[in-house]
């Protein structure tokens, strides 16, 4: 088996309805952790791009991230903020079927740079739709969810992979993006990405063959 090297060369923004409060300022805060969840109601997970997820610790919003489509299921990417160890995390969710916002059952204790959840084995949030506030919305049409404080590139999971691998990537502004696997030669042997995206969380899938 040939041995890969990946290199990326990237850039993204997302916008979403907003809801009242449902806003984070990065720059506001020292520490980060990261969270790949996904939406459980009622026992059955919740599909759809529109779905927002938002980590609070008391009423001030720390997260907040829209699903990618991901191995078969709507996986939230959610970089979570705070300034001091410990502090207590909880979850709540917009689900526009529903029309309500759902209080998740699950919360998690803030450590820096922890990492909850994997693309195979997301963090499972769940609730009822009869755990919910009415949700209010802001006059503000859309905004930036989860803007990256910098570039990132994740190394692919699994690893090694069977029969292919989630590449996952975070980037700070919109720009043009180019992921492309070289052999140990440095001869292109595929193109993953190519294109412009927006800043945010973004993922691809190799399945471990060439162009060829």
């Amino acid at each position: 088996m040939k041995i890969f090297d990946i290199l990326l060369a990237v850039l993204l923004f997302q916008a979403v309805p907003v809801l009242a409060d449902w806003e984070v300022n990065p720059a506001s805060f020292e520490f980060s952790a990261t969270l790949t969840g996904v939406l459980i109601v009622d026992g059955t997970a919740v599909a759809g791009e529109d779905n927002l997820l938002g980590a609070f610790v008391g009423e001030e919003c720390r997260g907040v991230a829209t699903p990618i489509y991901a191995l078969d299921s709507w996986v939230f990417f959610m970089t979570i903020y705070a300034n001091v160890a410990g502090e207590t995390v909880r979850f709540r969710a917009f689900v526009p079927g529903e029309g309500v916002v759902l209080e998740m059952d699950e919360e998690i204790a803030f450590q820096p740079n922890e990492v909850y959840g994997e693309p195979i084995f997301p963090f499972e949030l769940h609730a009822s739709p009869s755990e919910h506030t009415p949700p209010v919305m802001s006059a503000v049409s859309a905004r930036s969810v989860d803007i990256p404080a910098g570039f990132l590139l994740q190394q692919g999971y699994p690893n090694p992979f069977n029969p292919s691998t989630l590449i996952g990537y975070a980037l700070p502004v919109e720009g043009a993006v180019e992921m492309a696997v070289y052999d140990l030669l440095g001869k292109r042997v595929r193109t993953l990405v190519a294109g412009r995206r927006s800043a945010g969380h973004w993922h691809t899938i190799w399945d471990g063959r060439d162009s060829r």
